[in-house]
């Protein structure tokens, strides 16, 4: 039986996660394995998603993973749901969740590219080709009229800022390099530890971010990170 104990410490929940199973001691009921704790951001970025595939790869180091559809945009995010304790039962409607995206280290100032892909369809596919994607590839040769995608897909990983205007890009599991242009920049305290809680405006989407480094409004900035999912119900 898993169960989460869950505490509230400014911007920040706090859950406990702990597996309980029938102890083959006779002195007590149950065995108690700590599985670790999660902290969800409050100020998150709250959407609604259509479709939910998850599931636990391993309660030995508890990660469970999902992949969702945003309704309104059709952007499809790849993320790290961590309360599943307060998930409910059954996932047969619209679900809202907060994500939010932890960056690894501080924003990288971007300048505007001279010259960035406008073409809707192209942005689509070099986003499916930079995930692997074979058919995506093939096609994207044939739009672009080219012999071998695989120098562009370089450039793209390499510097997508002079390819977007702006961008979600999945690049592993949950992991994201995010473009945009900050539209606030706020303190939030973590363990004693200051942090910004910083809203991007990027695909058309207002996301909150997670960085050790406070951002100037209407900034470009370039950030890499984990995203994480918190049901809000």
């Amino acid at each position: 039986m898993l169960i989460g104990k869950k505490f509230e410490v400014d911007e920040f929940s706090f859950i406990t996660y702990f597996l309980l199973k029938k102890s083959r001691n006779i002195f007590r009921k149950w065995d108690e394995n700590y599985l670790g704790c999660f902290a969800g951001f409050k100020s998150g970025t709250e959407m609604l998603f259509e479709d939910f595939l998850f599931k636990i790869k391993d309660f030995s180091d508890f990660t469970l993973l999902a992949e969702a559809v945003e309704v309104e945009s059709g952007n499809i995010y790849s993320f790290t749901l961590a309360n599943i304790c307060d998930l409910p039962k059954a996932l047969k409607w619209e679900v809202p969740v907060k994500v939010a995206i932890f960056a690894d280290g501080v924003a990288e100032k971007v300048e505007e590219p001279s010259s960035p892909i406008e073409d809707s369809c192209v942005i689509r596919l070099l986003k499916l080709a930079l995930k692997g994607h074979g058919k995506a590839i093939d096609r994207l040769e044939k739009v672009l009229n080219i012999d071998n995608a695989s120098l562009l897909l370089k450039k793209v990983r390499r510097n997508p800022e002079e390819f977007f205007r702006s961008a979600i890009l999945h690049i592993s599991k949950d992991r994201y390099t995010v473009i945009g242009r900050a539209v606030s920049s706020a303190a939030v305290n973590l363990d004693n530890q200051e942090l910004f809680s910083t809203v991007l405006e990027t695909e058309g989407v207002n996301l909150a971010v997670l960085l050790k480094d406070k951002v100037s409004e209407g900034k470009r900035i370039k950030i890499t990170g984990r995203m994480v999912g918190y049901y809000c119900g």
